[in-house]
């Protein structure tokens, strides 16, 4: 009996002594000091409170510190990048606007698909743009100006046209050898000018002189004659070749120094030497 009653005595003592450190490890602050890991088969409530002297992870599912996480991570809303950002050959998707800093700060091939705007000039500085066989079109659905790998230009469709003013320029015309003057292409000299033109399938050379006007130099026809409309056409010495027999009744040749037959004759139509009005 008196066994018993010591029992007792004992589960109460043992009740009594773990209501007593309840009590102070509620009010006091729980320190785990071990060297083996623990184990959690539930979930940590921080209420509200940090996690502080977090190391930098091991493994995949390691929790992350914010220093960590500054170091190798882009903030969603924004963030500057204090090293390089290797992709390891991915790609990246959804890009807004992109401003550099410098412009030479892009090395190696820069592939662009789909449709890109750009607001500002691409400063190459002695750097290529390499097409590879492709083109440069003013919209995605007509073929521009395409260079092949041999250098050379070909445009599809349309002209190169190099503008000097809104009345004034030269186009270089698709699928033809020749330069098509399509408007007047003037060079000035002081308040004088010469132009050159097409004209009605023929080449004009004419010259505005700002007291007399103007007045047409060389005409060159489609026929392939040429035609001096006003001046004379000076040699300088030179001679003139394979020249054929006068064409047209006012035709004649004027000379002041004679006519050198150099061991030919002069005869009329019938053989007659003819002096003037004398045969």
């Amino acid at each position: 009996m008196k066994t018993t009653k010591v029992n007792v005595n004992r589960k109460i003592l043992y009740i009594l002594i773990s209501l007593v450190l309840l009590t102070t490890l509620s009010q006091a602050q729980l320190e785990f000091r071990t060297e083996s890991p623990i184990d959690s088969y539930s979930n940590f409530d921080m209420n509200n409170n940090a996690i502080t002297n977090l190391s930098n992870p091991q493994n995949p599912q390691d929790a992350v510190n914010q220093r960590f996480a500054y170091r190798n991570f882009i903030d969603q809303d924004g963030d500057t990048l204090l090293g390089d950002l290797y992709l390891n050959g991915n790609d990246i998707y959804g890009v807004g606007r992109m401003e550099l800093e410098n412009g030479t700060n892009i090395t190696g091939n820069l592939e662009i698909n789909g449709t890109t705007t750009l607001e500002d000039d691409i400063n190459l500085q002695g750097n290529n743009i390499n097409l590879q066989n492709g083109y440069l079109s003013n919209d995605g659905d007509n073929e521009g100006i395409k260079i092949d790998d041999s250098g050379n230009i070909n445009v599809p469709s349309g002209n190169i046209v190099l503008n000097k003013t809104t009345s004034q320029y030269i186009s270089l015309r698709n699928g033809k050898p020749e330069i098509r003057f399509t408007d007047t292409n003037s060079f000035t000299d002081s308040n004088d000018y010469g132009i050159l033109r097409g004209q009605n399938n023929d080449l004009r050379l004419k010259w505005y002189d700002s007291n007399s006007g103007i007045s047409n130099i060389l005409v060159a026809h489609s026929s392939g004659d040429v035609e001096i409309p006003s001046g004379d056409l000076d040699m300088n010495n030179n001679n003139i070749h394979n020249l054929n027999s006068l064409d047209g009744g006012g035709d004649t040749i004027k000379t002041d120094d004679g006519i050198d037959l150099n061991g030919n004759k002069v005869t009329s139509s019938n053989g007659e030497v003819c002096m003037g009005q004398y045969c």
